[in-house]
C-alpha cells in the first residue's frame, strides 16, 4: 500500500520478504531512524519517493532486478554515503538521488544512458555543484570522479 510505513520513526531495520517483487510509492518516506534496508532480488520496482527523507541510512545495494531507480527515491537521505547500482538499471529518474549531499560513491553505472541537461534544480548549499546524469538526477563532483574510475 501506498505510504504504508510512511513517517514511523521507530523503524531502524527493514528485511523485506523474498516474495516482494515492488516496494509502494511512499513507502518508509520519513522514517528517519531507518538506517538498513535490505530489498530482495525479486524487486523490479521501487515507487517514488519510497526511501525519501530517510535520514539515517547511510548506504544501500539494490537487487539486480532493479531497471529504474523512480523520482525521488533517495532524496533528501542525509546520511547517504555510497550505493550500488546493479548492472540491470537502465534509468535513473528526476531527483533520484536529490540532495543527498553526503552521497560520495556510486558504483556501477555502466549501462546508464546521459541524457542533456534541460532544466536546472535548485541547491540548497551553495557549495555544492551538481554534475547531471541520467534523467537529471543530482550529483557532486566527488561522484562524477568516481564514476570516471570505474
Amino acid at each position: 500500500d501506498v505510504g504504508v510505513f510512511q513517517g514511523k520513526s521507530t523503524i531502524k531495520t527493514v528485511v523485506l520478504p523474498d516474495t516482494i517483487t515492488y516496494i509502494p510509492v511512499n513507502c518508509f518516506t520519513e522514517c528517519k531512524n531507518l538506517s538498513y534496508v535490505e530489498i530482495p532480488e525479486r524487486v523490479t520496482k521501487i515507487g517514488n519517493y519510497a526511501f525519501s527523507q530517510c535520514y539515517s541510512l547511510s548506504s544501500i545495494t539494490l537487487p539486480e532486478s532493479l531497471t529504474e531507480i523512480s523520482v525521488s527515491t533517495f532524496s533528501y537521505c542525509r546520511s547517504l554515503k555510497s550505493i550500488i547500482i546493479p548492472d540491470s538499471v537502465t534509468s535513473i529518474r528526476e531527483d533520484a538521488f536529490g540532495y543527498c549531499y553526503k552521497l560520495v560513491e556510486v558504483y556501477n553505472l555502466s549501462k546508464l544512458k546521459y541524457k542533456s541537461l534541460s532544466y536546472v534544480i535548485p541547491l540548497l548549499q551553495s557549495n555544492v555543484h551538481p554534475i547531471f546524469l541520467a534523467s537529471f538526477t543530482i550529483f557532486s563532483p566527488s561522484i562524477f570522479v568516481k564514476l570516471l574510475q570505474t
